[in-house]
């Protein structure tokens, strides 16, 4: 998935369970992530959001990076493919 820094980018997770799991994302290496103000959050719907952000904001930690969702309740954890994601900077070209 591409991250444009002036648009941002939203990655979904839909789940569903009895008991309703409990939601999170994590990196390839297994580490849950955190909210990072103003580039990434995790929304109310579980949506992984990342915010548009300029050039000198840019983290490879977070914009350059891997992740997937995962549900865990008290049947177990099911998670999701993982999730490639680079940011770009989108830029205009004319013909002359």
């Amino acid at each position: 998935m591409v991250i444009i820094l002036s648009t941002g980018a939203v990655i979904y997770c839909s789940v569903n369970g009895n008991p309703m799991p409990k939601v999170y994302w994590e990196t390839k290496n297994d580490q849950i992530i955190t909210d990072v103000t103003g580039l990434r959050h995790v929304r109310h719907d579980n949506a992984l959001v990342f915010q548009q952000f300029s050039t000198k904001d840019y983290r490879p930690d977070l914009h350059s990076n891997t992740y997937r969702c995962s549900a865990e309740n008290s049947v177990g954890i099911i998670k999701s493919r993982y999730v490639q994601v680079r940011a770009v900077e989108n830029k205009s070209f004319l013909n002359v």
